[in-house]
């Protein structure tokens, strides 16, 4: 990296501190935040326990407006930031920052531009010299050309053009090798229950990698409000249940809710057993992390059983949890 000093970095979203792990570069990591994050270590080890002051705490607002709100999705406590004294800020930001280019809100009211929030925040630390590295990916593509640039951004560019065309590779290999028992199916991933949402953002991109049809038509936008009437008459052939931020537990929790409702019981998928539990997780992050819920989202299409090309366990179809309803739910 250039400059006599190492940069001191902070990352304030999990997906980028993974990949500051990925580039061998996590001594040089001060501090991190975002949703997730606390004690889990990197790369999703959570056997490692982060040492790093943690920055960031829920925002509960409804409205951003300061530059504590505004830097991610989380509020950023900004005077331990500040103290850190960082070199490098990375973030992905809330759609309410103006990013100028693909990747900027596709629907959200902005109400900062970056230059202006790389301003506040080099006004605040004392460093005109401080660099902010942000993203807003809301597309496969995106998600990849974010890797390859968050690689530029700390002098390792071959590290990240390596991590990008990795995970773009596997993802069409996964395509190809299992595209005749994916191809044409109608699949939905359920991001929420209550409310009813059918995932959005760079999830459609997926479902089309896999030579399936996804139910959201435009790739990009934020997850969308669904009805069962709806669902029902797109007429999934498979269906993932994967709330955003919930366990596998949780995921599989739902399954009593959904049978008492009676669209659930009609469609192609459930008849067939191919609802597929799964965890919010990986599914939903922005960076390498998503090969992860890429083989999962594959493994759900194609049929393949956990432990495939996924952890063993890692999900579970229908028929396994109304086989195992007394041990998963403590009851017959």
């Amino acid at each position: 990296m250039a400059g006599n000093q190492q940069p001191r970095i902070v990352s304030l979203h999990r997906s980028l501190t993974e990949l500051v792990a990925l580039f061998s570069l996590s001594d040089l990591l001060v501090g991190e935040g975002g949703a997730g994050c606390k004690g889990g270590g990197f790369g999703g080890d959570t056997t490692k326990k982060s040492k790093l002051p943690f920055l960031t705490e829920p925002f509960e607002g409804t409205r951003r407006k300061t530059l504590a709100q505004l830097l991610c999705n989380q509020q950023v406590d900004l005077r331990a930031l500040t103290e850190l004294s960082p070199s490098i800020v990375c973030t992905i930001t809330p759609s309410q920052v103006d990013l100028g280019g693909a990747s900027s809100s596709l629907i959200n009211e902005v109400v900062i531009n970056i230059e202006e929030l790389r301003a506040q925040l080099r006004g605040a630390c004392e460093n005109d010299g401080l660099k902010l590295l942000a993203y807003d990916p809301r597309r496969f593509e995106q998600i990849l050309e974010m890797i390859g640039d968050f690689g530029r951004g700390l002098g390792v560019a071959a590290a990240g053009r390596d991590r990008a065309q990795r995970l773009k590779a596997q993802a069409l290999d996964w395509g190809q090798n299992f595209y005749d028992r994916m191809k044409n199916k109608r699949v939905v991933v359920l991001s929420s229950i209550d409310p009813l949402l059918s995932a959005g953002n760079w999830v459609p991109d997926l479902i089309k990698l896999a030579c399936a049809q996804p139910m959201e038509v435009n790739p990009g936008q934020d997850d969308r409000e669904i009805t069962w009437n709806e669902l029902e008459a797109f007429r999934p052939d498979v269906i993932v249940v994967a709330p955003r931020g919930a366990s596998l537990k949780e995921s599989v929790a739902l399954l009593p809710v959904l049978e008492k409702v009676p669209a659930f019981e009609r469609m192609p998928a459930t008849k067939r057993g191919e609802v597929i539990f799964a965890s919010g997780d990986a599914l939903y992050a922005p960076g390498y992390g998503l090969v992860n819920g890429i083989s999962m989202l594959f493994s759900s299409i194609a049929g393949l059983e956990s432990g495939y090309i996924t952890e063993r366990d890692s999900f579970y179809r229908l028929r396994y949890v109304e086989l195992h309803r007394h041990k998963l739910f403590g009851k017959t």
